[in-house]
């Protein structure tokens, strides 16, 4: 009976020292996106029990893969312990235009509702945290994002031109311009007046040959559109934009 006793005690000890501890770490992630997961008593193995919404690698590593919730395992010696890991969806990609001039303003958009917006240098870019109203401070690059209450986010890098890219542009009947110019192959055409309805974007080369055409829509509310010409060669071009209230023309370089 002693004998017994004492078995059972060494037993009741081999199983008390694997008592794993709780697995810890962020337990959730975004699509796309990892984190650290650990627990304290070394030596063990991680595992998913979805690999389809979430990996988890031998470091403990876990990887969103798609939307969901799995369980994440640590295994040690037979004993294991268990996490519930959700993975959360990114939002939508921003919409809007990428170039903006100094002191100038352009709207930016995500069908994801509920984030935030913020950028990564103010004093390139501001945006409004609610609005995303993005404002040209000076010239260079800055990254806006936007930015779920979970953390998830996703983000655009916004170019600032100087102010004189686009003053120094004539502005036609409607207030027409157009910036940068030169341009690498993204061109922003704004305008001042409150028409609506359409326009047409004629770009010739210099022997007089048509090169590009389109139709854009003309929205008092946005002011302005992009279009792109990257697919021109470096020169000298005519750009005209017509309609029924509006009217500009200018000599365009493409320099990429």
């Amino acid at each position: 009976m002693k004998q017994f006793q004492l078995t059972l005690f060494a037993l009741f000890l081999s199983f008390a020292s694997f008592a794993l501890t709780p697995i810890t770490g962020s337990l959730s992630v975004c699509v796309g996106s990892s984190t650290s997961l650990t627990d304290a008593t070394p030596g063990g193995t991680w595992s998913s029990s979805n690999v389809a919404v979430a990996t988890i690698g031998s470091t403990g590593i876990a990887t969103g893969v798609s939307i969901g919730v799995c369980t994440i395992t640590y295994t040690l010696s037979g004993a294991f312990v268990t996490a519930s890991f959700t993975v959360n969806p990114n939002p939508t990609p921003i919409v809007g235009l990428t170039t903006v001039g100094v002191g100038s303003s352009i709207a930016l958009s995500d069908a994801t509702s509920g984030g935030s917006w913020s950028s990564s240098n103010p004093s390139v870019a501001t945006v409004g945290a609610g609005s995303g109203i993005v404002t040209g401070v000076s010239p260079g690059t800055a990254t806006i994002i936007y930015t779920l209450p979970d953390g998830c986010s996703v983000s655009v890098v916004i170019t600032v031109v100087s102010s004189t890219s686009v003053a120094s542009q004539s502005k036609g009947a409607g207030g027409i311009s157009a910036y940068p110019n030169p341009t690498s192959g993204m061109l922003n055409i704004q305008w001042q007046n409150q028409q609506t309805g359409t326009a047409k974007i004629v770009v010739m080369d210099v022997i007089g040959r048509e090169v590009y055409a389109s139709t854009i829509s003309i929205d008092a509310a946005s002011g302005q559109v992009q279009i792109g010409l990257s697919e021109l060669k470096d020169g000298i071009y005519l750009f005209t934009v017509k309609s029924d209230a509006l009217s500009y023309n200018s000599k365009l370089i493409i320099r990429k």
